[in-house]
């Protein structure tokens, strides 16, 4: 998948039917996805902006990333 843009106010540079899209050093990045609130938990949310979930708690869906598990 695709990281999230770090900057909400990038630049739009193309827009498709998943959303508004930007370049970040030569590689697309995902533009307004709204962040989750996993990190008031202790965890990172995931940078993929569609990615698989392997878990779904009363918190909400868990992904994996780099053998941790992120919020979605």
């Amino acid at each position: 998948g695709y990281k999230c843009c770090f900057n909400q106010n990038a630049k739009v540079e193309k827009v498709d039917k998943y959303g508004k899209w930007a370049k970040k050093n030569g590689e697309w990045c995902g533009i307004g996805y709204e962040r989750c609130t996993f990190e008031v938990l202790g965890y990172y949310c995931c940078s993929s902006v569609n990615p698989k979930v392997v878990k779904e708690d009363s918190y909400g869906k868990w992904g994996e990333e780099d053998g941790e598990l992120c919020g979605i």
